[in-house]
């Protein structure tokens, strides 16, 4: 996996993300045991690793975020295998049960994404609305009733109010990003 998220494996190799969703799709298990290797690919070089955020988050009584030293082009595959994830859950109860246990942790890394979105350098905004619209279908994913589980509800609109704030403070810092704003209210 981290050989995949850096980059180094052939084009030719059969490890991509086609096999990956396949083996995802076969064994959910597996798929959410990579879940904090896949969202620490999420940010950028200089923030903390996912887990002494989280330790530094139960302290405080925060949500916890990821981290890690990744490029654009692993940060871009990181969000795509997290997609993975949320169709995964779409179908199995115990993977939609894993995603509704992490979605504050996914919340925490997509706000810090929208906070540090100038180290996407070009096309942020795209950048930065591919990993706000991952909470979306998260949401979405945990609201629809194709698999049901028991889950607070209420932990969608907490954690939707951190990542609506965190789209409306970056927006006005840089006008460029007032694109999230549609994002914004479709959360």
């Amino acid at each position: 996996m981290s050989k995949l998220l850096a980059g180094r494996v052939l084009a030719g190799a059969g490890l991509n993300t086609r096999f990956l969703q396949t083996v995802f799709e076969q064994c959910p298990e597996l798929a959410w045991t990579l879940h904090e290797s896949i969202i620490k690919c999420f940010l950028a070089k200089d923030v903390k690793d996912v887990k002494d955020v989280k330790e530094e988050g139960k302290k405080e009584g925060k949500s916890a975020a990821g981290a890690g030293g990744r490029s654009n082009h692993q940060r871009l595959m990181a969000i795509e295998l997290y997609q993975i994830l949320i169709k995964v859950a779409m179908k199995d109860s115990k993977a939609k049960q894993k995603l509704a246990d992490n979605l504050e942790l996914l919340s925490g890394v997509v706000c810090k994404v929208v906070e540090t979105s100038d180290s996407w350098i070009q096309k942020k905004v795209k950048k930065t609305g591919m990993c706000v619209g991952l909470f979306v279908k998260a949401a979405k994913t945990l609201v629809s009733n194709d698999v049901a589980i028991e889950f607070d509800r209420n932990i969608i609109s907490q954690a939707g109010a951190k990542l609506i704030k965190a789209i409306e403070t970056a927006t006005e810092a840089d006008k460029t990003m007032s694109n999230l704003k549609g994002k914004s209210k479709e959360i």
